[in-house]
């Protein structure tokens, strides 16, 4: 487990090391350091769970400013626990950033060829996967909540990275923060379902109660699809103990913020070139 807790204007923020190693910035946003209050206190960075819409998008454009990037080099989806990915570009800059309306609809996975074009998705106890192939570059997040686990969102990620060119034996893979098989208590059906596709070792039995380890079922879904488990980092924070950290959808009832997992590869540049 190697990954990098680091405060960048006023935010802390978790980063993991493999990706910055390739000059890439793979990050998980906590509950610290932004403008909102109440239960979203303090760095809630979702428009949809009845917080001050200018509160939230000073959250954003305070986390963009950490690449010294406006708001609109960012991309967000409407997230619905599905599979469906989305391979997006320059184009779609800003699309969700400043509205629901205008986010990539019923899409939890994004992936893109771009530098200094970042994709975020939003949390508060569901898993946050992340994608990089150095060459050629690709990189790409995904949301998965249990719906999208049982899905397999991760493996379709990958396959959307091989069929874009990238070598299966080079892709780096990050599992972030989430609700932990501490806490995360979930009914037979549910349970059932998992152990019904092959993944009982996510699936733990305790005192009478079905609880899940989304880690473990997702990292199997990553290693089955061919990524090397030596590729493959994980911050297995539980968001639901951590409530100094983190929102947390079943911990505060649902009435909470969402952190923001992201991914981007800043690139500078040479302002002494030229063209002709």
């Amino acid at each position: 487990m190697e990954y990098i807790l680091e405060e960048k204007k006023r935010i802390q923020l978790f980063f993991f090391k493999k990706f910055r190693d390739f000059g890439v910035d793979a990050f998980f946003t906590t509950r610290i350091g932004g403008f909102s209050t109440g239960p979203y206190t303090s760095l809630n960075l979702a428009l949809h769970v009845g917080d001050s819409r200018d509160l939230v998008i000073k959250n954003r454009e305070l986390l963009t400013s950490i690449w010294d990037l406006e708001i609109n080099s960012f991309i967000v989806a409407e997230q619905v626990h599905g599979n469906n990915i989305a391979l997006v570009d320059y184009s779609d800059g800003g699309r969700g950033m400043k509205d629901l309306s205008s986010a990539l609809k019923k899409t939890d996975g994004l992936i893109t060829r771009e530098k200094n074009l970042g994709l975020l998705t939003f949390y508060a106890d569901c898993v946050p996967l992340y994608f990089l192939s150095p060459t050629p570059f690709i990189i790409g997040v995904a949301h998965a909540g249990w719906r999208g686990t049982l899905q397999e969102i991760g493996g379709k990620m990958v396959t959307n990275f091989v069929a874009l060119g990238a070598k299966l034996e080079n892709i780096l893979c990050g599992i972030g923060p989430a609700i932990g098989p501490c806490c995360y208590e979930v009914g037979d059906d549910v349970a059932q379902s998992f152990s019904n596709r092959g993944f009982k070792n996510g699936v733990i039995r305790k005192d009478g109660k079905n609880f899940l380890n989304l880690w473990e079922i997702n990292s199997e879904i990553l290693i089955k699809t061919g990524i090397r488990p030596q590729n493959i980092e994980l911050i297995n924070l539980c968001t639901s103990c951590n409530k100094d950290l983190f929102f947390s959808y079943r911990r505060d009832f649902g009435v909470t913020g969402r952190m923001a997992a992201g991914i981007i590869k800043k690139e500078v540049l040479d302002e002494n070139f030229s063209s002709g």
